[in-house]
């Protein structure tokens, strides 16, 4: 649905003019939008790797990540943008490879700044890699491809497997001893691979990780064949035979394990549905479950030591333990679960709903929860002001007048509510599926069935106290000029279902059906004309700043128009492919949600000609002075993705610079700077960084 729709708001918040007030650069080539959450990555992440305990590796769904900090900050990077990364393995600090589709392999010499793609020799997708020199290593996956290289990745070749499954795993001990996971089947070579060894239990599914802790000893997870149910297989005999420790109904696909000795052992996981962690301390006679806390599921483990760990997996989660696995802390900021609309009620102030309900105070910078895994999902909002809002999902009308910490709410007959629209404190309406219409005219106090009669209402919008339509399933299009009393059919030409409504006026309005047709009207929907979007997919959501400046979305498209939709263009410099409910305060300022928990924003505010965009780019890290408010020292930390001249000043509130940190050419790595504001006086000041035509300013508190 079309959820947030609201007239056009003039917004004058000092905060923000005073940062366009500070110097600003050309950066026409960057994006307009960036991700606000979740942070660092929504996207799948499929293997971990540390090299100590400050440094490691996250990557999955054409993203890598990088912490030198143990896991505080990630840095995105990107080897290979068009490349689903799927495994990741370092020999040293220095030296490392990353697998992914299309038979890709890549290596880094510098701790990952640079990554150079060696010949594979397949087109397969390789799951995994594992070296045990730097020059020796393997790699494994498609169609029982296993890859053997003896000088460091620069010649790969073939060895022969007797199986054409799937590989998911391989793992030496040394440059004899190997074994992979290859379905119902384990592999194992004595020889470095030059005869690979098929051993077979009659096991109904598939081995999907494997580990060895000596030549004889190993353990095998996986799943059953409908992945919902699991299994552990010990051996001790080198992998010729093996017998089941552990299996379950309940924890879905186990797809990575590993021990750090003789007892002490972990498996990461889960379904769909679920997320686990297993843990084990008598070398897997009992597992015990650590962490099923989400609902998706984990890809990969790293036991850096035998307290100190990470698990990453779906929709860019990462998890830390410090305590060997007794607690698991979440690294990723935000939501795990969809959002489904967006409201803003200012240029600060705004709410992200769906299963969960996050908001921020600061135009996005920072998002907090307000409400978790609500067990109906909140299909449309609508907010009256920074304190008072409503929202539906189901048969619930839900109302906050504290901003949002607190929402009561009322039952009604509809079972399946889809939309909301206030005209005026007092006076709003909501429809659902069942074809029904309700109305208040207390401020959501008390909701009156007004009129039945239609089936499926999907959207319901009004401009003004008296004015306002509903759309539904069949090309149902209905219009009131008598504030719901009577209502009048419209006549669109679709029989679709139309599921997004807005109106810049009484006259002039959009709407979108589930064949991504646009209609357009300028005499309040006597008429309609169709406009040409570019997709045939549903646009779930639809916005308007003036009668020329509008937004179309759904979760994997963006289209935007300057005059009046005449012309729709898609917009391709998204963090993801779309949204599905977008919301705009100005022409300049928006924000989009989707799947999974994202949240991105929109600036294309104009300062003399040049664009000012506050955003977090891929290439350095700027992290917020510690401590802030400070007194009369503080540290300022800044991280570089590659060596580049660098340029960090200190501004006061006026925009007037006050002094010059760093001016000079720095190599990729960490910084810490100190900046001493003695003998200035107490106040708001802002720090900028600049690399490579990119600038990020973060605001500091000076309090004496």
């Amino acid at each position: 649905m079309n959820q947030g729709k609201l007239k056009y708001l003039s917004v004058f918040i000092n905060l923000f003019l005073l940062l366009l007030s500070l110097p600003t650069i050309n950066i026409s080539a960057q994006s307009l939008w960036t991700l606000q959450s979740p942070l660092p990555t929504q996207n799948n992440l499929t293997s971990v790797d540390f090299i100590n305990e400050n440094t490691g590796f996250a990557c999955g769904e054409n993203v890598m990540l990088k912490t030198t900090n143990g896991g505080i900050n990630w840095l995105k990077t990107n080897p290979a943008p068009d490349v689903y990364i799927t495994s990741v393995f370092f020999i040293d600090q220095s030296t490392g490879w990353i697998t992914g589709d299309s038979g890709n392999i890549l290596k880094t010499i510098d701790e990952g700044k640079n990554w150079i793609p060696q010949i594979s020799g397949t087109n397969k997708t390789l799951y995994s890699i594992h070296f045990i020199s730097n020059d020796t290593g393997w790699a494994a996956g498609d169609s029982g491809k296993i890859l053997r290289t003896n000088n460091g990745g620069q010649n790969w070749f073939r060895q022969e497997t007797p199986t054409a499954n799937t590989l998911r795993d391989i793992q030496f001990i040394s440059d004899q001893f190997g074994w992979a996971a290859a379905g119902n089947i384990a592999l194992r070579t004595t020889n470095g691979g030059e005869i690979w060894t098929a051993y077979q239990e009659f096991f109904p599914g598939d081995y999907i990780s494997i580990f060895f802790i000596s030549p004889e000893k190993g353990w095998a997870a996986g799943a059953t064949s409908s992945y919902l149910s699991s299994a552990v297989y010990i051996t001790s005999d080198s992998g010729k035979s093996w017998s089941t420790q552990y299996n379950s109904n309940s924890t879905g696909r186990l797809s990575s394990i590993q021990f750090t000795s003789n007892d002490t052992g972990y498996i990461a996981g889960g379904s769909p549905f679920s997320q686990t962690i297993l843990k084990t301390t008598n070398g897997g006679q009992n597992w015990v479950l650590q962490s099923e806390a989400g609902n998706n599921p984990l890809n990969s483990i790293n036991m850096i030591s035998s307290m100190e760990g990470y698990a990453v997996g779906n929709r860019g989660l990462i998890y830390k333990t410090t305590n060997g696995g007794d607690e698991w802390i979440n690294l990723r900021s935000g939501s795990i679960n969809d959002f489904y609309s967006v409201w803003f009620a200012n240029e600060n102030t705004g709410w992200a709903l769906g299963y969960d309900i996050f908001k921020t105070t600061d135009g996005g910078e920072n998002w907090f929860a307000q409400l978790l895994n609500y067990p109906y999902r909140i299909e449309s909002s609508w907010f009256i002001s920074e304190s008072t809002g409503y929202a539906v999902s189901s048969n619930r009308i839900y109302k906050t007048t504290d901003g949002g910490d607190l929402w009561d709410f009322q039952t009604i007959s509809e079972t399946g509510l889809q939309s909301i629209s206030f005209a005026s404190p007092e006076l709003g309406w909501t429809v659902g599926s069942e074809g029904l219409i309700y109305k208040t005219t207390d401020s959501g106090n008390n909701w009156v069935q007004q009129f039945y009669g239609f089936t499926h209402l999907d959207e319901v919008y009004f401009i003004n106290e008296n004015t306002g339509w509903i759309s539904g399933w069949y090309g149902r299009f209905v219009k009131t000029t008598n504030g719901g009393v009577t209502w009048t059919n419209q006549f669109t030409g679709s029989n679709g279902s139309f599921s997004t409504i807005f109106f810049i006026s009484p006259d002039t309005g959009w709407a979108t059906d589930g064949g991504g047709n646009i209609i357009h009207t300028t005499n309040g929907g006597d008429d309609w004309v169709y406009q040409t979007s570019g997709t045939t997919h549903s646009l779930t959501s639809i916005f308007f700043t003036s009668q020329n400046d509008g937004w179309a979305s759904n979760n994997n498209y963006l289209i935007k128009t300057s005059d009046g939709g005449a012309n729709w263009v898609r917009q391709t410099d998204l963090p993801l492919n779309g949204y599905f409910s977008i919301f705009f305060i100005s022409d300049k300022i928006g924000w989009g949600v989707g799947f999974p928990g994202v949240i991105a924003k929109y600036d294309a505010r104009l300062v003399s000609g040049n664009e000012h965009i506050i955003f977090i780019p891929e290439n350095f890290i700027l992290s917020q002075n510690y401590p802030n408010p400070f007194n009369p020292k503080t540290i300022i930390n800044y991280e570089l993705g590659f060596s580049n001249e660098v340029l960090l000043k200190v501004y006061d509130v006026l925009g007037n610079e006050i002094l010059t940190l760093v001016n000079e050419k720095k190599t990729a790595g960490p910084y810490s700077v100190e900046f001493d504001g003695s003998d200035l006086p107490s106040g708001i000041y802002y720090y900028r960084l600049t690399m490579n035509g990119i600038s990020v300013s973060k605001k500091m508190m000076l309090i004496k």
